[in-house]
């Protein structure tokens, strides 16, 4: 046989050998390379749908909190407005020691006598005890005494002779006894010590002598005043306003 046609021979194999060898390698990169693919695709997806999630399940969650945050709003506001209107309580009863005093609101059920609206009846029940108790109106006024009187608790209005506490009057804080009301509805306040300077306008306020009312309640402004012999008479427009009216409070001295 030729031997250029045996070199010619194995030159081929060669080729078709290595033809062969290089196929089989660019298939194995192959599917490498689709297996990268599909690995990075599968990932991807994974990554995708997370981030879907994560972003579904923040949104959901910012939903929560804002309807959270908006009932805390409402809540603060709730509180501002207790808080404010507590506040509003202690600047109109001006009490310095007033977390010693307890305040009951009361109701009125009905007059004692038929057309004397100085004289109320109570729903709270009597006590046994001859303890006197201070009125003020919701708005923190002064209105009059309470005494028990079987079986409910008996209201002395301000209008009524009979409603006697201490007050004092203006910057010299003249003492004062309050007896009743005029038909004018001037509360009129009695025993004034001639030597105590009054004056028109001025502040009239409970003084806390007697033990009824706590110091400081206030209770009108001086109208007018009188001299008699050995006292002095004056007349007050009252801030408190008891003719018709249902609720009051019930200043119980701790």
């Amino acid at each position: 046989m030729n031997k250029k046609f045996i070199l010619f021979l194995l030159l081929l194999l060669i080729f078709v050998f290595y033809s062969l060898h290089f196929n089989t390698i660019i298939k194995s990169n192959f599917i490498k390379l689709q297996t990268t693919l599909s690995s990075f695709y599968i990932d991807s997806l994974k990554y995708i749908s997370s981030n879907i999630d994560i972003y579904f399940a923040n949104k959901n969650t910012i939903i929560k909190l804002q309807k959270e945050n908006k009932n805390l709003i409402q809540y603060k506001t709730l509180y501002d407005i207790a808080k404010n209107s507590i506040k509003a309580i202690n600047t109109t009863f001006e009490i310095p020691y007033q977390t010693k005093n307890t305040l009951i609101k009361t109701t009125v059920l009905q007059y004692v006598t038929f057309g004397e609206t100085s004289k109320v009846i109570l729903n709270k029940k009597y006590e046994n005890n001859n303890s006197i108790q201070s009125l003020v109106s919701l708005k923190g006024y002064a209105s009059g005494i309470v005494l028990n009187k079987y079986p409910n608790k008996i209201a002395y209005l301000n209008n009524d002779p009979k409603c006697n506490y201490t007050v004092f009057i203006g910057n010299t804080q003249a003492p004062a006894i309050t007896s009743g009301m005029t038909v004018n509805g001037e509360l009129i306040l009695k025993h004034i010590p001639l030597w105590k300077k009054i004056t028109i306008g001025d502040m009239v306020i409970t003084s806390g002598m007697d033990g009824i009312f706590p110091y400081g309640i206030k209770v009108g402004i001086v109208q007018k005043k009188i001299k008699n012999k050995i006292t002095q008479t004056a007349f007050i427009k009252p801030f408190a306003t008891t003719l018709g009216k249902r609720y009051f409070f019930i200043i119980n001295n701790l």
